[in-house]
């Protein structure tokens, strides 16, 4: 059940009024834990969801880490020792990598195939979607209400503008 006040939830089994057992876990930013419970704790198999950027794949032991991979939204595996993507040497995009360069005048500036997304004028692009100052609210790139900025506005959206 989704805490009014946190705006966090835990949907699954519990003991003792503990998570225990399979569940997942919703944090007030929309991270998710969708994995093993123990006493409340991640513990086991358990995988932090990142809403349009990535996941973790981990084990953990009591709420600690103890190892893990993170893949990228497009399931690009981060290899911290063998990183071969956009270096030095090779400025391509994962997605040039796996679907080849596109002809002359259509370069990739970003990762994703379809290019940069059109905003309305006036909005500020923020990676998953785009703020409207006016309305005090985040967008998807499709115009859908994502959230609106409730604690802090003024704050929260000094931070994106000076992004």
């Amino acid at each position: 059940k989704m805490s009014r006040w946190s705006k966090s939830g835990y949907e699954g089994p519990k003991e003792n009024g503990w998570p225990q057992g399979k569940g997942k876990y919703t944090f007030p930013n929309g991270t998710i834990y969708e994995g093993n419970f123990d006493k409340g704790e991640f513990h086991g198999d358990g995988v932090l969801i990142y809403p349009k950027k990535g996941r973790y794949v981990a084990k953990w032991d009591r709420g600690k880490m103890i190892e893990g991979k993170y893949f990228f939204y497009d399931e690009l595996e981060y290899q911290k020792d063998e990183w071969e993507y956009c270096t030095l040497t090779d400025r391509r995009f994962y997605t040039e990598i796996t679907k080849g360069l596109r002809p002359d005048g259509l370069t990739l500036i970003t990762n994703d195939i379809n290019g940069i997304k059109q905003i309305p004028e006036g909005t500020y692009d923020i990676g998953d979607g785009y703020y409207d100052p006016g309305n005090k609210a985040i967008y998807d790139y499709n115009g859908n209400v994502l959230r609106e900025l409730e604690e802090e506005p003024e704050e929260s959206e000094k931070w994106i503008k000076d992004k």
